[in-house]
């Protein structure tokens, strides 16, 4: 992991963790990802480098299904090992030390998860989204910072170090790199509401909770789902 993400989160994470563990489904349809130049469609993706594979990078749109409670949700990958297909697609919610295999081995540990609420934080702190993980399309550079977002949510996972040829999105890369943007209140919000989206054989990715109450009311009615997913899992 590299050195320049220093998570002020990991004292608090298992505990909040602990305290807010999840047992609901969400049923979403994945959109597309943010262009470079802050549109959703068409070609000219911004990419981020983990150490020297060259990976898509951006905001990832969704439609959260189910009547008078969809709506529109972006959010970040936290998967490599998937491809983001379209159609409708349950997910599970549960803890980041879940993901992306919950009950099975390969999850993320406590110090990843920790250090992708640092990272998070400091997009928040920086004003790049807000603590739902969205954002102001129209703001300067959107697609670039939506990239170093990502990347560096790739690489607070372990997944590789972060960088790009793209010398705006590596400004914004460093800048989530440092400690300066720490913010102690952000931090423990975001420890508290952070989770991950899993599906089998959809791109995991993360969530937070409580969403807006347009996108996210009646969610725990769904939760019935969520062992049964789980079972599957273990299984598999």
């Amino acid at each position: 992991m590299n050195t320049r993400i220093t998570s002020i989160a990991a004292c608090t994470l298992i505990a909040g963790c602990a305290a807010f563990a999840s047992a609901d489904t969400v049923n979403m349809t994945y959109n597309t990802v943010t262009r470079a130049d802050g549109t959703i469609s068409g070609s000219n993706y911004a990419r981020v480098k983990l150490d020297t594979t060259s990976h898509i990078a951006g905001h990832m749109k969704h439609t959260i299904n189910g009547g008078s409670n969809a709506g529109e949700f972006r959010t970040f990958c936290i998967e490599l090992g998937e491809f983001a297909n379209g159609g409708a697609s349950d997910y599970e919610i549960v803890d980041l030390t879940s993901a992306p295999n919950p009950g099975l081995p390969g999850s993320y540990d406590s110090t990843e998860a920790a250090n992708v609420v640092t990272v998070i934080s400091r997009a928040i702190k920086l004003g790049w989204i807000n603590s739902s993980l969205q954002a102001d399309t129209s703001q300067t550079d959107y697609g670039l910072r939506m990239a170093a977002i990502q990347g560096m949510v790739w690489e607070a996972l372990g997944l590789g170090t972060a960088s790009s040829t793209d010398t705006t999105i590596q400004g914004y890369i460093t800048s989530l790199g440092d400690s300066m943007y720490d913010d102690a209140t952000i931090n423990a919000n975001m420890t508290q509401r952070l989770r991950a989206a899993v599906s089998t054989g959809e791109q995991d990715m993360l969530f937070v909770v409580p969403l807006p109450t347009s996108v996210f009311a009646g969610l725990g009615m769904l939760g019935g789902l969520a062992g049964i997913r789980s079972i599957r899992r273990r299984q598999a």
